[in-house]
């Protein structure tokens, strides 16, 4: 005959799995992400236009949730664009990808002049990247995918772009 055991409350279950020692590898590798970083984004060359464009520093601030899903902000330093950008992405391992959005629409004409469209939605930027074994530095790739944009009644070729961004934990991370 089996007798059924004792009933176990969620907090039981829980504490009884946290102190099981298969849970308590110690070779696991340290899977924390620091939530402030500061970096750096180039420019790949756009055929449309004359020169190179300027690389931009940023400070990039993350809010990590379930599954390595995260939501976070980017400021952008002169020359970048003067308004912060929104990211939502997943890390997965030492992968991260994530898509960056502005509030507006901001352009580089042909002179290489930013101006920002207030009333148009942002394009979204498509980043991934990779971090370092530590967790200290991410480096990877970004890229505007090209699109067709009806703006004030004109028809706008918007030119695929691309770079390169790494970042590093800043110093005021906590």
């Amino acid at each position: 005959d089996v007798q059924p055991g004792p009933l176990r409350g969620k907090s039981d279950s829980k504490r009884s799995l946290r102190q099981s020692p298969q849970f308590r590898d110690q070779n696991m590798p340290h899977r924390t992400v620091a939530s402030s970083w500061t970096g750096v984004y180039t420019y790949d060359p756009i055929p449309e236009l004359p020169k190179k464009l300027d690389d931009a520093p940023f400070d990039l601030s993350l809010n990590v949730g379930w599954f390595g899903r995260f939501t976070g902000v980017i400021i952008d330093h002169p020359p970048g664009i003067p308004e912060p950008a929104t990211i939502a992405g997943r890390i997965s391992g030492n992968t991260i990808h994530f898509t960056k959005k502005y509030r507006s629409l901001w352009i580089v004409d042909e002179h290489g002049k930013l101006t920002n469209l207030p009333d148009e939605r942002s394009l979204v930027l498509h980043y991934e990247g990779q971090f370092d074994q530590h967790r200290t530095s991410i480096s990877g790739t970004w890229k505007i995918v090209a699109e067709h944009r009806r703006i004030s009644g004109v028809e706008w070729k918007v030119p695929t772009a691309s770079g390169r961004w790494n970042a590093t934990i800043s110093r005021n991370a906590k």
